[in-house]
């Protein structure tokens, strides 16, 4: 999703503030991959503006493209599906990110110029004034890190993430598996095996839970927070990247324990974290009695703990399911069982662990 930033530079622009100059350029420094992500969060901008038939003339005019351009024959055969970018070719994405924008202003004018200085929704407040925009980023800050604190959406939030960090797992296998090597060897895609593979990166199951707890979501914080629903959408975006966050700083720190790096996995450590002792019992505290313990465990152990699964609990812990694999240095198991690790983090780096059987 675009950050707040982002999305106010092109809410400036539906206001006449910003220039499609200056979006343009922004544009064409990203990778093709980006470009077509901020399509996508494009398209839902528009959603948002509620676009008729009749704002797409003045949309092809004011972004100067001719008839015979993908994007303007896309658009003028079903404006309610002009999030389908995938089926243009990477040449074409500058010209129909070019006709969206304008799309996008048009529609926009007609909110803005009727609801203007509006002030429960920011969209339509006046953004010309520098102020008002600090004031506003301000605003939103404090407000996704109310609820990012909040108990009562926490056990929401928690399996949303879990969800989300699943699906971004298995994209993330996805990417590294091998594929045809196109100078070589053609091989044309028939429509049930497009479904399979969109299936195979996206698991339905995650899909159907994130569809649901968004809704859920989308509904509670609205009515709460007196919002418009289709701006409570980035809130929820960023509360669950914070999350997100927590939960890719744990891979990191077990990817760089297994690999020995200590160092690698103290920088994600408060300097007065408190760690068990899994070895001798007890804990130890700070930074180089967690280094003395580890360096010593490692001169007469080799373990490897490779995380399962995370689940962040109602008080705001994360629990780890992990599985433990030990063996001594003549290469004897000594243990191979699963257990649970249970994570306090302060201020994005992990305070204190606790092992549970």
């Amino acid at each position: 999703m675009l950050s707040l930033e982002e999305e106010i530079q092109i809410v400036q622009f539906g206001q006449g503030i910003e220039s499609d100059f200056s979006l343009l350029d922004r544009f064409r420094q990203l990778e093709t991959g980006e470009k077509r992500k901020r399509m996508q969060n494009l398209s839902f901008l528009l959603w948002g503006v509620k676009t008729v038939d009749a704002d797409i003339d003045q949309a092809i005019a004011a972004s100067s493209l001719n008839e015979t351009d993908l994007a303007v024959v896309q658009l003028r055969k079903d404006r309610t599906r002009i999030n389908r970018t995938a089926l243009l070719p990477d040449d074409e994405l500058e010209k129909a990110y070019r006709l969206y924008l304008h799309l996008f202003k048009t529609a926009y004018r007609r909110s803005f110029d009727a609801e203007k200085g509006n002030l429960t929704d920011w969209w339509l407040q006046d953004l010309s004034d520098d102020a008002t925009v600090r004031k506003l980023v301000l605003e939103y800050q404090a407000l996704v890190e109310e609820i990012y604190a909040d108990r009562g959406f926490r056990n929401e939030f928690g399996s949303l993430a879990r969800h989300w960090y699943a699906n971004f797992k298995a994209a993330e296998k996805s990417a590294e598996e091998p594929v045809f090597d196109s100078h070589t060897k053609f091989h044309f895609l028939t429509y049930d095996e497009m479904i399979a593979e969109s299936a195979r990166q996206f698991d339905r199951r995650h899909s159907e839970g994130i569809a649901l707890l968004r809704r859920s979501l989308n509904n509670a914080l609205s009515i709460r927070y007196q919002l418009e629903p289709q701006r409570v959408w980035r809130i929820i975006s960023d509360v669950v990247d914070r999350h997100m966050d927590n939960l890719k700083l744990l891979e990191r720190a077990y990817e760089a324990f297994n690999k020995r790096d200590i160092d690698a996995v103290l920088a994600l450590m408060q300097p007065d974290v408190d760690w068990p002792n899994g070895w001798e019992g007890g804990f130890v505290h700070g930074h180089e009695a967690v280094r003395d313990y580890w360096t010593r465990q490692w001169q007469q152990l080799d373990p490897r703990v490779t995380p399962v699964s995370f689940q962040i609990r109602s008080n705001g812990e994360i629990e780890a399911d992990v599985h433990q694999f030990v063996k001594d240095r003549e290469g004897r198991v000594v243990a191979d069982s699963q257990v649970k690790h249970v994570y306090t983090l302060r201020g994005g780096k992990i305070k204190t662990m606790n092992i549970e059987s």
